[in-house]
């Protein structure tokens, strides 16, 4: 089975109420889908959901410019670590101006 990979450069980060921590950009390489993950030094940061002009999307092709909904998986007690909002805005403000690769 083939591994996808896509990059994301990340423009701006922002807590949304209700929503949790959404970065926006644009897919700088390959094809951008929910279920994505990145890892970082603090965990692996995972995509949610796509948008583009409120729209939701199953997934973002190269040149693409949207907002992604992310959750964080800190560093837990193995299997038994627990996804959620986390420090996810933290680590993509530090990463802002940088592409991320997502697996």
């Amino acid at each position: 089975m083939r591994r996808h990979m896509a990059g994301f450069l990340v423009i701006d980060v922002y807590s949304i109420v209700g929503i949790g921590t959404v970065a926006v950009g644009r897919v700088a390489s390959g094809e951008l889908r929910p279920g994505m993950k990145a890892r970082s030094g603090s965990g692996v940061i995972e995509v949610v959901s796509i948008e583009a002009g409120h729209r939701p999307l199953k997934s973002a092709p190269e040149g693409a410019n949207v907002g992604i909904s992310v959750r964080t998986a800190g560093s837990g007690k193995g299997i038994f670590s627990k996804f959620g909002q986390g420090n996810a805005s933290g680590i993509l403000k530090g990463l802002k101006g940088t592409v991320v690769e997502f697996a």
